[in-house]
């Protein structure tokens, strides 16, 4: 099974089907987009979103179909099943609640005039074809929007017809999501999943349907206090407060909740990033020194890196520390030097006992960095590519294994992790995404972000730098702290 993954958000009571994904039930559900056909080649001018949502009692799915020219059955039916729907444009997926017998699924299909089909699918039952006509009592709508080119196929299908346990947030199904468009020789198979590039039924490759409680788009943001032009680098100290810095005031503040704002630093030297260690000791990148720091308790600053091969970095951004001691940060360049002594933007580690080594040199600049929940994967997002970078990270803090992660997001800065595995990417909004790269929803903003921080005693509350002012918002699920 692929790592795939469609996060269906819970809502709070069923609606009529109005296959419109501007209406208020489907704005909160994130979209997965599919380009690709079963073989993982583009499919171009096909571009298929599909969302989900579900209730104590149903599953609804929202197909987006972007379309060159339609295929449709003459005299169609939407009273009664259509047998063999396939032959003609449709969207369908494949849901399967077994994941020990993954021979065993249910299909169901939509076409851009609301005709529909069902099937109870056994791959391993050739008397009957593997598959057989079926009964669900699942419900479509479709409408056709021509002048866009666009048409879109809603399903409500009964949590009782897919077997299994009662639905609950967190419970997993195994999906694939299907299209079939257009005519001979030019036919199109729209997949989300790659298979064996002969036929959509290779229930290996489906990914998974994730149920899941958080409506993040509904979430209620609380403004805490305004005036800071360089927001940015919040980290919550174990001692009940937290630290965030102002880059253009070069200050670094602190907040305690049921108080207020206060200075922490001034002539913070241009501090951007912050964290902290187990220990307690803040970190810091300065952008102006162009050196990393770390802070004791008492008050004493040291001076952890500033340059590499006897050259002075550019302007470390933000910083990471794993619980045992590993220090990880981005030396990206958004500020002109007078004399820039590298010609390549970095990203480093440093070891325990101070060791320095170039983790690696991206073509654009790194900004935000974060580690997973084990402290095993690094995350690095780049502000020029507009992607999250993932490296596997050792016992010995070493990182390799670069890969994209997060290929497509818009303008992201800095990032953390909750104790799921989730990215949450400051930019105009918060964005969330799994541990995969896929979406799962964002927190809408009154203004852009730059940065965010797990706090309070429970690490629930995400804090939030914005461009001039400090934000919170509660969870229910809480961040993955380092230290």
């Amino acid at each position: 099974m692929n790592s795939l993954i469609l996060a269906a958000i819970m809502a709070s009571a069923d609606v009529d089907l109005t296959a419109d994904p501007a209406s208020a039930f489907w704005q909160p559900a994130p979209a997965i987009v599919i380009q690709t056909d079963y073989t993982g080649a583009p499919v171009a001018n096909h571009r298929t979103a599909v969302r989900a949502r579900w209730t104590a009692g149903h599953l609804y799915l929202l197909f987006t179909c972007q379309y060159q020219a339609l295929n449709l059955k003459p005299s169609p039916s939407t009273t009664a099943e259509t047998p063999r729907l396939w032959n003609w444009d449709v969207a369908e997926t494949f849901i399967g609640s077994d994941f020990a017998d993954i021979a065993r699924y249910r299909e169901f299909q939509v076409s851009p005039q609301g005709e529909y089909v069902d099937l109870d699918i056994d791959r391993s039952d050739q008397k009957r074809g593997g598959g057989a006509a079926w009964n669900s009592g699942f419900q479509v709508k479709a409408r056709i929007d021509a002048p866009r080119k666009t048409w879109y196929g809603e399903m409500k299908i009964p949590f009782s017809s897919l077997g299994g346990a009662a639905p609950s947030a967190g419970r997993e199904l195994r999906a694939g999501f299907f299209r079939i468009a257009g005519v001979e020789p030019t036919k199109k198979f729209v997949s989300w999943n790659a298979t064996d590039g002969k036929s959509f039924h290779v229930p290996e490759k489906f990914g998974i349907l994730r149920l899941v409680a958080d409506n993040y788009s509904a979430l209620k943001v609380e403004p805490l206090a305004s005036g800071f032009p360089g927001g940015e680098g919040p980290v919550w100290s174990r001692q009940g407060h937290l630290l965030f810095s102002d880059f253009e005031n070069k200050r670094i503040h602190r907040y305690d909740p049921g108080k207020g704002v206060s200075v922490f630093r001034e002539n913070s030297q241009g501090a951007n990033g912050n964290t902290m260690d187990r220990q307690g000791r803040l970190y810091t990148c300065e952008y102006i020194s162009r050196r990393v720091t770390r802070t004791s308790k008492s008050g004493k600053i040291e001076v952890l890196a500033e340059k590499w091969e006897g050259k002075r970095l550019n302007a470390p951004n933000d910083i990471v520390v794993r619980r045992d001691g590993h220090v990880y940060f981005t030396d990206p360049l958004f500020t002109p030097l007078e004399k820039r002594e590298l010609d390549f933007y970095g990203v480093y580690h440093i070891t325990p006992k101070g060791q320095m080594e170039l983790v690696a040199k991206p073509k654009g600049r790194p900004n935000g960095i974060a580690l997973s929940p084990d402290g095993k994967i690094l995350y690095v997002a780049n502000s020029d590519e507009r992607n999250i970078r993932a490296y596997d990270v050792d016992k010995q803090g070493k990182a390799t294994n670069e890969r994209v992660l997060i290929p497509a997001v818009p303008g992201v800065d800095g990032m953390r992790v909750d104790v799921k595995g989730n990215l949450y990417l400051a930019g105009r909004n918060i964005a969330i995404y799994s541990s995969q790269g896929q979406p799962l929803g964002q927190i809408t903003l009154p203004e852009s972000s730059r940065n965010c921080a797990f706090g309070d005693s429970d690490f629930k509350t995400l804090y939030i730098t914005g461009r001039d002012t400090l934000f919170r918002v509660r969870l229910e699920t809480p961040g993955a702290i380092q230290y």
